[in-house]
């Protein structure tokens, strides 16, 4: 594996772990009813399916960048 492609799959992870802590913190305030930081001013269900669909496009680019020769 190159370089540039160890990098790659560790900016997805990254990125894919922030959309499930986003998901992580709407589920919260939405069960709560309280926002638990002050980093999003977007409505819970908004921030959910940010972080919903940025979760789903990172796994799927996982799999791309992981299976390419």
């Amino acid at each position: 594996m190159t370089k540039k492609r160890n990098i790659a799959i560790i900016t997805i992870l990254f990125v894919f772990m922030l959309s499930l802590w986003c998901i992580d913190v709407s589920v919260t305030t939405l069960n709560l009813g309280i926002m638990t930081n002050g980093f999003f001013n977007l409505t819970p269900d908004k921030t959910y399916h940010l972080g919903l669909y940025s979760s789903m496009l990172c796994f799927i680019s996982l799999c791309f960048v992981s299976v390419r020769d």
